[in-house]
This record gives structure tokens, sequence and C-alpha cells, in this order.
């Protein structure tokens, strides 16, 4: 690094401390820096990583040091660099929520949910639910959990699904479709089958963790099967129509 661009970071780091104090921002913590080859502006931060467990069987967190380019500002971009101060915070503070989040415990996985959800007959109130429906659910998330662990595990924390989990169900599906499952590859009924089961699912994880949203998975394109009509007279058919609007 010159002498120049010494005097010109000193500055910049300076002026954007005392935007700092005058936003009230001392979290989340970063610093500007600089690619000396570039004159590129640079984020520096840490954010917590999950390296194991202890031989308590306790998690442990370590922070890992990380730099961001700041695509559009350079080190004679002093102006626009203070201007943009408060976002750089959100920025950092986002991805900092995002990986702890991630990290989580027992409780954020599908893992853990997913054995409460089809042990338990009674999910809303005293409305039972029957064996063979609780055995159809702990089939399809036991096929969605064995996949996951060994094609993407970060999609075993449920929090990970807010943004990724359409993608990720769509990447699923067409793997059940090309590639099959146990025994054979699955039909438009099949995956839809199983879209009704696993959106139900999360719909159930949202009613029972505060802040996680509703209907993430809710109104996916995937195809229906045809239904074989020829036996229904157009009467009956009505009735039919009218049964799975009522209780889809």
């Amino acid at each position: 690094m010159t002498k120049s661009q010494k005097t010109k970071l000193e500055k910049i780091r300076k002026t954007v401390d005392k935007e700092k104090k005058r936003l009230r921002i001392t979290e989340p913590k970063f610093t500007i820096q600089l690619d000396g080859k570039t004159d590129k502006l640079l984020l520096g931060y840490s954010i917590p990583i999950d390296v194991g467990i202890d031989i308590k069987g306790k998690r442990i967190i370590r922070k890992k040091q990380k730099k961001k380019y700041l695509s559009t500002a350079t080190i004679n971009d002093l102006k626009y660099v203070v201007m943009n101060v408060q976002k750089y915070a959100d920025m950092v503070s986002n991805e900092i929520n995002s990986n702890i989040r991630s990290i989580g415990g027992d409780k954020d996985t599908i893992t853990y949910w997913a054995k409460f959800y089809y042990e338990n007959p009674y999910r809303f109130g005293n409305i039972e639910i029957s064996p063979k429906s609780l055995n159809g659910d702990k089939c399809s998330l036991t096929y969605l959990i064995n996949f996951i662990e060994k094609e993407e595990p970060s999609m075993l924390n449920i929090w990970n699904w807010v943004e990724e989990g359409r993608d990720f169900l769509v990447r699923y599906m067409k793997h059940k479709q090309t590639i099959g499952g146990d025994k054979k590859k699955w039909s438009n009924g099949s995956v839809n089958s199983d879209y009704r089961r696993i959106r139900a699912f999360f719909n159930f994880v949202s009613h029972n963790i505060e802040g996680y949203p509703m209907g993430i998975l809710n109104k996916m394109p995937f195809a229906k099967s045809k239904t074989i009509t020829e036996t229904f007279t157009p009467l009956e058919m009505v009735k039919v129509k009218q049964f799975m609007e009522d209780y889809a």
C-alpha cells in the first residue's frame, strides 16, 4: 500500500467512525479495508460458524473473519461510502443473523419437528389424525430428510427454507421424477401428494415457532395427476369437485 493510499484510507475510516457514532451504530462491528492493487474498498467483519461438538456434547462456535468487496466504491469515493454506512451495517447484520439461524440447535432442524409432527395425532386442538395419515407423513418426511442429509445438509435447518425452500423443493421433486424413490420414479400424482404433505408440515412449523412465516410453500405449480372420469356422470363430477374444494 502506498503512502497516498494509506492517507486516503485513514481519512475514510475516521469519517466512517464519525458517521457510525452519529447513527448510533455500535453493532455489528466492521471496518473499511483496501485492496491496494485495485483501489477497491472492502468491508472487514466476522461471522459465527459452527465447528462441531465438544466432549460434553455442547456446540462449539467460533468467529470467522470475512472480507467483502464494495463493488461500487473505491478509495476515492469518500462521500459515497459515508452515505452508505447504514446500508453496510444492515448487510453485515443480516449475514450474521443468517449464520446464527443456520447454526441453531436441535429445535431448528427438520429432523426435530418431523418427529414431533408424525408422532403427534393431535396437531390442532382436539382433531385427531388417523394412523394411516401419520404413517404417510412419516414416510414423506423421512424420504425428504434422507435426501437432504446426502445432497444438501444446510436444508436440514428450517430457517433456510424461508428463502430457499421453494427452489429446493423443485429440485427435490425433479430428482424423484428422474431418479426415483426406493423402487421407481415418482408420477405427477406422487409428487403432488408429497408436496401437499410437506407444505402442511411447514405450515405446522409456522404455528409452533414464533416469527416463522406462514405459507412459505403455498401455491407451488406441481402438476396434478389426471383423474379418470369416464365412470362419473356430470352431476357426480360436480359433487366430486365440490368435495375436493371443501376438503382440500
